[in-house]
């Protein structure tokens, strides 16, 4: 068990550089970057299955944003690998091109959209028992 905790420290420290590296580069603070994440995450569920019900409960559960995280974190890695190529004025387009969802070849494992499945059907079967 020592050794997971160990691996799961390690990867937090290296997610935190990660950001704090893209904080560094597009002179961004924490506010704004947790906005834009958000708003990002938001639009990717709006985007990939429309206005449905299921998309109202899915932000809510940790498993989907533990998920959005790690995607966010490969490419804010690929931001950061690509920075020195660009010019100042090109940083915060191109980043924010990275986090487009229409532009994300990837969907959420099922596990995540079962969770929020059975909570949302359990909502309505509590709505109508009422």
């Amino acid at each position: 068990m020592t050794d997971r905790i160990t691996h799961l420290e390690k990867v937090r420290q290296e997610n935190a550089s990660i950001r704090l590296q893209v904080l560094n580069v597009l002179g961004w603070d924490e506010l704004a970057y947790g906005e834009f994440q958000e708003e990002a995450g938001l639009n990717y569920l709006t985007h990939t299955y429309g206005p449905i019900p299921l998309i109202e409960d899915l932000p809510k559960h940790k498993a989907f944003w533990s998920w959005w995280v790690n995607h966010w974190v490969r490419r804010d890695r690929e931001f950061l690998e690509m920075s020195g190529l660009l010019f100042p004025n090109e940083l915060e387009n191109y980043y924010k091109s990275l986090h487009d969802p229409a532009s994300f070849q990837f969907h959420q494992h099922s596990i995540i959209l079962e969770d929020s499945w059975e909570t949302m059907v359990h909502a309505l079967i509590k709505e109508a028992v009422r």
